[in-house]
């Protein structure tokens, strides 16, 4: 999430801390409509362009040939899954 861009992040350290901020953010989405229809534009693009199928299936195959040349077999789902996160680390999309 792009903070006030795509969407909103909230400081979770306590839940005073984490209602607060939720408050305050839904606060200016209800008061204020370009910021609601702005918002969810830019996260439904943001959607389409990094969530997509294509590109989440290219990330791991791509990941797994990588680690089959290497000779290293991933046992579990564990496994494949550390694997990818530097992959998807490195295209931005969120682990």
């Amino acid at each position: 999430i792009n903070h006030g861009v795509d969407g909103f992040l909230v400081d979770t350290s306590s839940k005073e801390a984490e209602v607060s901020g939720f408050e305050a953010h839904l606060s200016a989405l209800i008061e204020n409509r370009d910021l609601r229809i702005s918002m969810g534009l830019k996260a439904q693009d943001r959607v389409r362009r990094d969530f997509n199928c294509d590109f989440t299936v290219g990330i791991y195959a791509d990941a797994l040939r990588e680690i089959i040349e290497r000779g290293q077999v991933p046992k579990d789902e564990r496994e494949i899954l550390a694997a990818v996160r530097p992959q998807m680390a490195s295209t931005g999309v969120p682990q």
